[in-house]
């Protein structure tokens, strides 16, 4: 599409077709089309129009072509470059919308997978610390539940007992000075 854009460009402003040719040639990054332009070139310096040498070298679509011989036919070359940009654009944004719209779901699972595969983790890491702990201490769990359940009381609400009791009391006093 950039090629094609270039060249309509180009062509539109008068620039001669083996200098247009050259100079979107330079734009492209795929060195297998940049060197299947060289025989379009040649083709176009021995007067075989720009159609049929692009044909010929194959690694151009045959609308590409197509839309260049009617181009040539009509003497609006340029117009055809320009909607050959077009269709191009159109289909590489239309591929990037199809590969975004597959590529979304599976990140997600990928991401879903990796969450539940860390929170798995994380309580079987629990489940084996809990039976290594009772197994070390010979714990019977249900004889001492209430020993345990007055423990976690008391452990939470320690810092509560003693900021009442052992705390400083607030002097509610107002100091308003009168000038």
């Amino acid at each position: 599409a950039r090629f094609a854009r270039a060249m309509g460009t180009l062509v539109a402003n008068s620039v001669p077709l083996v200098q247009s040719l050259q100079i979107a040639g330079a734009t492209l990054l795929n060195t297998q089309i940049a060197g299947a332009l060289v025989s379009v070139e040649q083709g176009v310096k021995r007067g075989e129009g720009i159609a049929g040498p692009l044909r010929k070298c194959g690694q151009f679509p045959p609308l590409a072509a197509h839309l260049l011989s009617v181009g040539e036919e009509t003497g609006r070359l340029d117009e055809m470059f320009v909607r050959m940009a077009d269709i191009y654009e159109n289909e590489t944004r239309s591929a990037i919308k199809r590969f975004t719209t597959l590529f979304e779901p599976l990140i997600i699972l990928i991401m879903g997978i990796m969450v539940g595969a860390l929170v798995l983790s994380m309580l079987l890491a629990g489940h084996f610390l809990q039976k290594w702990i009772l197994s070390q201490f010979h714990f019977d769990l249900k004889r001492h539940l209430e020993v345990i359940v007055i423990g976690i009381v008391l452990i939470t609400t320690a810092p509560v007992i003693i900021q009442l009791f052992f705390g400083k009391k607030k002097n509610n006093t107002n100091h308003t000075t009168i000038a």
